[in-house]
């Protein structure tokens, strides 16, 4: 995994590359989980949509002083099957980021 940041634009970028170097077909689901704040301190006040054309999520805190009318963006890629802007789903009642209750029944 290569994490980078251009120096002309306020983006991070990840690009995952894996090889399967066994003669098994493998299957593997990637999983991506963000906490945005948008703000000075943490708040429930983060809205999130997809992007009904590019697939993206985008969020922002509407009652951000120190950042008025910014938005965050998460995308990865054109082969997304599921998502969810719903903390609580993906981390279940008694589930933690440590441990999602979601992705529990996934193997490995």
């Amino acid at each position: 995994m290569v994490q980078f940041v251009p120096r002309e634009g306020p983006v991070k970028i990840t690009r995952l590359t894996l090889h399967n170097t066994s003669s098994r077909i493998r299957t593997l689901s990637v999983t991506a989980q963000a906490e945005w704040v948008l703000g000075t301190q943490r708040s429930a006040a983060v809205l999130t949509e997809r992007d009904g054309q590019t697939g993206a999520i985008f969020a922002r805190n509407p009652r951000s002083i120190a950042f008025p009318g910014r938005i965050a963006f998460a995308d990865l890629g054109t082969e997304v099957t599921s998502l969810t802007c719903d903390r609580a789903e993906v981390l279940g009642r008694l589930g933690s980021l440590a441990n999602p209750a979601r992705l529990s029944g996934l193997s490995g």
